[in-house]
C-alpha cells in the first residue's frame, strides 16, 4: 500500500480486480494525501465511504497496531466536534456506509504514542464480508520525556535539527538562527519578566507559539518529530552503563572532556551525533558550563507553585497572571542557571536543549490547566490576564501591543520598527527574516490561540502538540 493514504484493497491478490467490485475508503482530515495523517491526543476529523455497494455496508472501524505501537480510538458523533464534555471514545466503531458511495464522518484520536513512525492503522471491516476491509496507517505523534526515547527517535529528531541549522536563512545565517535572534530582541521587551510589579503577561503564551513553530518547521522536514521535553526538576536516571540519557555525547551533548573557553566548557557531541561541530555565526561552538542531569531543584517544586496559585488568587481572579511569574521565576529560571552558557544569554535558543526545556515550561502551564479545566477558557481572565485588545496609549500602565488576548503577537504579526506613532509601547524590533502568519490550520498566534492548546471546547483549533502524560480531557 505504500504510502498513499486512500486506501481500497482488493478482495485478494489473486483475482483480477473488477471495476466494480466493492470496496471500501478511509481518510483522515478529509484528505487523501498521507502528509496529514499525523495527530495526537485530540480528537480529528475522518470519513469513510463504501465504492460500488448494491446495499448499505455495515462496517466496524478499529485500530490495528505494531507491537508496542500507537493506540486509537474512535467517536461516531457525525460532523459534530467533540469537546472534553461530549468526548466519549471507544475501540471499535460500528458504522453504516450508504450505497450512494457518500462519505460518512467519525473521529479518531490516539490513545496511546507512537514509536517514530506510523506504526498504527485505522483498519475498516465490512462486517458481510462482501468487501475487503480498509487500512490506514498513522501515526500518534506526542511530546515525549526526553529520558524514554529511543535511539531511532532522538537519531530523528537531532538529524532534523541539523538539516534546519543548515538550510540557508536568506538574511540571517540559517533557518534555525532566527529563533536566537528573535529571542534575544524581544528578550527584554514583553516575553520575559512576568515579575515585575506590571505581570507582563507574555512568558507563557509567547513561548509556546515559539515552540510551536520550532516544531512545524522540524515536521516539514520529518514528520515524525515531535519536540522531546527535558524534565528538569527530576534526575535523570541514566541509560546504558550509567551514563545520563540526556546529557551524553549521543543525544544533547556534555561538556565532560570539553576545552574550557570563554563562557563555559565547550559541549562535545560524537561524531556520529547530528549535532557534532554544533556551531552559530557570530556566537562560536556550543558552551555550558554544567551538566545539570536534572533533579538540581525539589522534586514537588512545580506542585508546589500549582498550589500556591490557587490558594493565593482564589477560584475568579487573575490565577494565570501569578502562574506565569512564579513558573519563570521559580521553575524555569533555575534549569537556565543551572545550564548556564549560552542557555543564560538571550540568545538561549541557539542552544537546542534550549526547546527541551521549554516544552517542559510548557508543559508545566498544560499541568495546571488539566488540574484546572476552566483555565482551558481563554476569556477567562484567570486563564489569561491581559483580556480583549491593546487598548492604545490612552490607558495607562497598559501592556506592548501583542500581549493582549486577541493581538497577534511578535514575531508572527510581521511588525517590525517604528509604527509610526507617539506611542512606543506599538513598536517591536526589525526581524530580517520573518516567521510565518500561521502556525496551524490557519490560526493566527495570538495569545488566545494557545490557550486550549488541545482544542477541549471544540472550536477547531488544536495545535497538534500534545504531551505524552497529559491524555485529552473527558
Amino acid at each position: 500500500m505504500g504510502v498513499l493514504a486512500r486506501v481500497a484493497v482488493a478482495a485478494t491478490l489473486l483475482t483480477p480486480v473488477l471495476a466494480n467490485a466493492q470496496s471500501i475508503e478511509v481518510e483522515v482530515r478529509n484528505s487523501a494525501s498521507a502528509d496529514d495523517d499525523y495527530f495526537c491526543w485530540t480528537p480529528v476529523e475522518a470519513r469513510v465511504r463504501a465504492l460500488n455497494s448494491m446495499q448499505p455496508m455495515q462496517v466496524t472501524i478499529a485500530a490495528d497496531a505494531q507491537a508496542g505501537g500507537g493506540g486509537l480510538v474512535f467517536q461516531g458523533l457525525g460532523a459534530t466536534r467533540p469537546t472534553a464534555a461530549t468526548f466519549q471514545p471507544v475501540q471499535t466503531l460500528s458504522l453504516t456506509l450508504p450505497q450512494d458511495s457518500s462519505w460518512v464522518p467519525f473521529w479518531v484520536a490516539g490513545s496511546a504514542a507512537s514509536v517514530g513512525a506510523k506504526d498504527v492503522s485505522i483498519v475498516v471491516t465490512d462486517e458481510a464480508n462482501a468487501a475487503p476491509p480498509a487500512s490506514l496507517p498513522v501515526m500518534v505523534r506526542v511530546r515525549k520525556d526526553a529520558r524514554t526515547l529511543t535511539q531511532p527517535e532522538i537519531d530523528t529528531f537531532l538529524s532534523a535539527l541539523r538539516t534546519l541549522h543548515d538550510v540557508d536563512g536568506g538574511a540571517v545565517a540559517s533557518r534555525f538562527v532566527k529563533y536566537a535572534s528573535a529571542h534575544a530582541q524581544a528578550f527584554n521587551i514583553g516575553i520575559h519578566h512576568a515579575t515585575d510589579p506590571g505581570f507582563w503577561p507574555l512568558f507563557l503564551a509567547w513561548h509556546r507559539a515559539f515552540l510551536l513553530s520550532l516544531e512545524r518547521e522540524l515536521q516539514a522536514i520529518d514528520k515524525r518529530v515531535a519536540l522531546p521535553y527535558w524534565r528538569f526538576d527530576q534526575p535523570d536516571p541514566g541509560g546504558i552503563g550509567g551514563a545520563p540519557r540526556i546529557f551524553n555525547r549521543n543525544f544533547m551533548g556534555s561538556i565532560s572532556g570539553g576545552a574550557l573557553q570563554a563562557g563555559g566548557f565547550r559541549v562535545t557531541f560524537a561524531p556520529t551525533n547530528p549535532l557534532f561541530g554544533w556551531n552559530v555565526p557570530g556566537l562560536g561552538a556550543l558552551v555550558r558550563t554544567a551538566d545539570a542531569t536534572g533533579g538540581t531543584m525539589p522534586a514537588n517544586r512545580l506542585q508546589t507553585i500549582l498550589d500556591l496559585v490557587e490558594n493565593t488568587t482564589g477560584p475568579d481572579q487573575g490565577a494565570y497572571k501569578l502562574l506565569n511569574g512564579r513558573v519563570e521565576l521559580r521553575y524555569h529560571n533555575g534549569a537556565h542557571g543551572a545550564v548556564g552558557g549560552w542557555l543564560g544569554q538571550g540568545y538561549s535558543p541557539a542552544d537546542p536543549l534550549f526547546f527541551l526545556l521549554h516544552a517542559n515550561t510548557d508543559r508545566a502551564w498544560a499541568v495546571w490547566q488539566h488540574a484546572n479545566p476552566d483555565r482551558f477558557v481563554s476569556t477567562l481572565p484567570k486563564s489569561y490576564h491581559a483580556q480583549g485588545a491593546y487598548p492604545g496609549p490612552a490607558q495607562p500602565g497598559r501592556f506592548r501591543m501583542g500581549s493582549y488576548l486577541d493581538d497577534v503577537m511578535w514575531p508572527w504579526s510581521g511588525l517590525q520598527g517604528d509604527q509610526g506613532t507617539p506611542d512606543r509601547l506599538d513598536d517591536w524590533p526589525s526581524l530580517p527574516e520573518p516567521f510565518p502568519a500561521t502556525l496551524v490550520d490557519g490560526v493566527t498566534p495570538s495569545p488566545k490561540s494557545t490557550v486550549d492548546y488541545l482544542d477541549v471546547l471544540g472550536a477547531g483549533t488544536a495545535l497538534d502538540a500534545c504531551y505524552d502524560d497529559l491524555a485529552y480531557p473527558h
